[in-house]
């Protein structure tokens, strides 16, 4: 039987040259042994078969030769199915990143613009309330005009105090006034926004310490002071002995002390004593000492005076 040279026979099998061509052997990267196509590990030492993957231009289908980047027939650069994944992966990416990133920066800005609103919006004063609307103090005293603001979440809160006449009154920029001289004048708080509210002041001449008085110039045995401070009482003769108008002569020197300390006029003295019965009980007020003075007279029974503080 002649031999065929154009067949080759592989396990029994004729294979032409064209096929035989096709065929890729693949053997034992560690041993060198031959393995099988149906074989997943080398039959003599086990070693994993290291797959052999074919080339193939994506544009033609003609299989690539190692060293070749381009295929030979058009020209198309070779790309693995894995690189061409990740290209379609990266691509689809891309497509998510363009559609994602207008969203979250309109998110972002949108967040921005609503912080920026509350953070920046003015909520305008609407009124200012006193607690008094006039108030009387005596010189050299300090009163706050207690104040509210309305709103309460108005942006901003501040208020301008001013006098109409600081030589009567003083305030600060807490509201708190300081009367300066006997007058009247009207304290004004104003908001940033031009809502104002006033305040009636009116500064008396403080009135005279009775204590202090009575301490200096009087005793007991012939003078009283109320228990508050409000008035003093002088009686030259308290035991009403009869004919004996001057039972305590030092009593009727207090009464001119006193009128001289509190610069009442040197008349008044004069005034006192020479007040009858049928007079009865007479009085006088005196704004700039802050006293009204009241008192009777009899020549057997001497002159009580009484000192009292002018109040409104």
């Amino acid at each position: 039987m002649e031999e065929n040279k154009d067949n080759v026979i592989i396990d029994g099998t004729p294979q032409n040259e064209e096929n035989q061509a096709d065929i890729q052997q693949v053997v034992c990267s560690k041993c060198g042994a031959q393995i099988g196509e149906d074989q997943d590990f080398c039959p003599k030492c086990g070693t994993p078969k290291t797959s052999v993957v074919k080339r193939i231009c994506s544009k033609c289908g003609v299989e690539l030769q190692e060293g070749q980047d381009f295929c030979p027939k058009c020209g198309t650069k070779y790309e693995p199915k894995a690189s061409a994944a990740k290209k379609g992966t990266g691509k689809k990416l891309g497509i998510l990143f363009k559609i994602l990133i207008p969203v979250i920066t309109a998110v972002v800005v949108l967040a921005l613009a609503i912080v920026l609103y509350f953070a920046l919006r003015k909520i305008p004063v609407s009124g200012v309330m006193f607690s008094n609307d006039a108030i009387t103090i005596s010189e050299g005293e300090t009163a706050t005009i207690l104040y509210t603001v309305l709103p309460e979440d108005a942006s901003d809160r501040t208020l301008t105090w001013a006098s109409s006449d600081e030589s009567v009154a003083k305030v600060n920029d807490w509201g708190v006034v300081t009367a300066v001289a006997k007058g009247e004048c009207k304290i004004s708080a104003t908001s940033v926004n031009g809502i104002s509210r006033e305040c009636k002041i009116t500064v008396e001449k403080p009135g005279p310490d009775f204590r202090a008085i009575f301490d200096k110039y009087c005793k007991s045995t012939w003078a009283k002071i109320g228990f508050d401070g409000s008035y003093l009482s002088i009686d030259t003769n308290p035991y009403d002995i009869d004919d004996i108008g001057i039972a305590y002569p030092e009593a009727y020197t207090a009464i001119e002390e006193i009128n001289s300390y509190l610069g009442l006029p040197d008349s008044l003295v004069y005034d006192m004593v020479h007040t009858t019965a049928l007079q009865g009980k007479r009085s006088e007020t005196f704004n700039d000492a802050g006293v009204t003075v009241m008192w009777t007279y009899h020549p057997d029974k001497g002159l009580e005076v009484a000192y009292k503080l002018i109040t409104n």
